[in-house]
Order: C-alpha cells, then sequence, then structure tokens
C-alpha cells in the first residue's frame, strides 16, 4: 500500500490486491482535536495542574470543532471527547479544591 500526499487534510491509497485495483481516500485527523484529547486525559490525571491542562483542552477543542467544521480535516468526536475529559478534569479538581478548602476550616 502506497500512501500519496496531494495536501494536508487528505491521504490517498492505492489499495492493491484481491483483484481490486482502487484508490482510497481518508482524511487526516485535525491535530488539535488530538491535542484536545490529551490534555483532557492529562486534566484527569495530573494534580493540580489538571486545572490548566482542562482549560487549554476546552480551547483546543474548540479550535478543532471549528476548523473540523469548515472542512479541514477529521476528528468531529475525538475533539468532542477531548472536551468532555477536560471539564470532567476541571470539575473533578474543582470540587476536590473545594473539599480541601472546607475540610481545613472546620
Amino acid at each position: 500500500m502506497q500512501k500519496h500526499r496531494p495536501r494536508s487534510g487528505t491521504l490517498l491509497f492505492f489499495a492493491v490486491g484481491n483483484g481490486s485495483d482502487a484508490l482510497v481516500q481518508k482524511e487526516r485527523k485535525n491535530r488539535k482535536a488530538v491535542w484536545s484529547l490529551v490534555l483532557g486525559i492529562l486534566s484527569l490525571v495530573l494534580p493540580y495542574m489538571g486545572l490548566l491542562a482542562g482549560v487549554a483542552g476546552i480551547f483546543t477543542a474548540n479550535r478543532a470543532l471549528r476548523e473540523i467544521e469548515a472542512g479541514r480535516g477529521s476528528g468531529k468526536y475525538v475533539a468532542f471527547a477531548g472536551k468532555l475529559c477536560s471539564i470532567g478534569g476541571i470539575i473533578a479538581y474543582t470540587v476536590v479544591s473545594l473539599v480541601m478548602i472546607a475540610s481545613f476550616f472546620t
């Protein structure tokens, strides 16, 4: 299978074998979508720095979704998953921080 890259958002594959020489086109994942997922997972895993990673993940996911809607790459669900993980990380560390503050004053 050979890869040809005519432009940044599309990969072309020449499928050879099984009696078919078909040209298959596949879009690349948007890099911002992948980064939003990475930042979202980091927001769930990193203590306290996860808040910053979560905020960055939400902004990156929003930019990725706008680019995907404009037709630049694929990865809508990857960006959405990154946004959900980022929101979950922010909520988790906000709750943990509030519980720690409340336990300090009681």
